[in-house]
C-alpha cells in the first residue's frame, strides 16, 4: 500500500477539552503520514555527502504533485513542491558537499507563501513558496536517500524528519531549535562542563565531567555506623568512592522508576 493511504487504517486520537481518548477512524489529510496536502510542512536533516557529491536525493514524496529536498546541481541544496497548477522551489546559497556534516531545515509557509532553508542554524535562503489552497498530496512511495529513478545520495543520513507545521508554528525558532540539539543538556551538565562519551552519570550535575570541580561529601563507614567516612582526593575534596556512588546512583534511579522507596 503506498504511503500515505488510509483505507482502513485507524489512529487513536484526543479529543475535546475533557481528555477523551477515543479510537476513531482518521483519513486523508488527517492521517499522520509523510503526507503533505494543504499545511505547512518542514523537513531537517543532519546528513553528510561524500567531497563533491552532487544531485541527491535526500527524501521526496513526488508523482506529478508532491515535494522534495535534494542536494542539487551545485552542491547546495533545493527544496521543491509541485500542485496541480502551480510549482515553486528554492535553492541554497551555501554548498553542502565538502564532506562534512550539514544540519539543514526546509520550511514551507503556506499562509506567508515563503520558502525557508536554514543551514548549520543559520538562515540561509527565502524566496517564494505555494499558497495555502495548493495540495501536495499524492499517491507516490516516500523514497529516502535516493529514487527508482536514480539521484542516489553519495553520502550518509544520520537523522531526518518531516513535520506538517514550521518552526513558528511551534513557537520556536532555528536558533533555539540547534542549541538544543547540538549543544543541549545530554551534551554539558548544569555547569557547562562536557560530559564523557561514555555519557557519564545521570543527573544536573556530572561527577564524570573531565575537570569537574569537586565538592566536599560525607558518607556513612558501613564498618562503623555512625562514623563518617572522609577519605580525601582530588586535590584535597571529601568524596565518596566513585564506583560506590554510581551504584548507589543506579540503585536510587531502579527504585524512583519502579516506584520503590528513594
Amino acid at each position: 500500500m503506498p504511503v500515505g493511504a488510509a483505507e482502513g487504517q485507524t489512529r487513536t486520537v484526543t479529543v475535546g477539552g475533557e481528555r477523551v481518548v477515543e479510537k476513531r477512524t482518521v483519513t486523508g489529510a488527517d492521517l499522520t503520514s509523510p503526507q503533505i496536502s494543504t499545511s505547512n510542512f518542514l523537513i531537517e536533516s543532519y546528513f553528510r555527502t561524500a567531497p563533491g557529491g552532487k544531485d541527491g536525493t535526500l527524501i521526496q514524496k513526488m508523482n506529478g504533485t508532491g515535494y522534495s529536498l535534494r542536494v542539487n546541481e551545485a552542491g547546495g541544496v533545493t527544496l521543491a513542491a509541485q500542485a496541480a497548477e502551480a510549482r515553486a522551489s528554492l535553492a541554497s546559497r551555501g554548498a553542502v558537499n565538502d564532506g562534512q556534516w550539514h544540519h539543514v531545515i526546509a520550511e514551507a509557509d503556506r499562509k506567508a507563501r515563503t520558502f525557508t532553508i536554514d543551514i548549520d542554524g543559520k538562515q540561509d535562503a527565502s524566496g517564494p513558496g505555494l499558497g495555502p489552497v495548493a495540495s501536495l498530496a499524492n499517491d507516490a512511495d516516500l523514497y529516502v536517500g535516493g529514487t527508482l529513478q536514480g539521484h542516489n545520495l553519495n553520502g550518509a543520513i544520520d537523522f531526518l524528519r518531516i513535520a506538517r507545521g514550521t518552526l513558528a508554528d511551534a513557537k520556536t525558532t532555528i536558533d533555539e531549535l540547534y542549541a538544543w540539539e547540538f549543544h543541549g543538556p545530554f551534551l554539558h551538565d548544569f555547569t557547562g562542563r562536557e560530559r564523557p562519551a561514555s555519557g557519564g552519570d545521570a543527573g544536573a550535575i556530572d561527577d564524570d565531567a573531565p575537570g569537574h570541580a569537586r565538592v566536599a561529601t560525607y558518607i556513612v563507614d558501613q564498618a562503623a555506623s555512625g562514623a563518617a567516612d572522609t577519605n580525601t582526593r582530588d586535590g584535597g575534596a571529601a568524596v565518596q568512592d566513585r564506583a560506590t556512588r554510581r551504584r548507589r546512583g543506579q540503585a536510587r534511579r531502579h527504585r524512583l522508576h519502579h516506584g520503590g522507596p528513594v
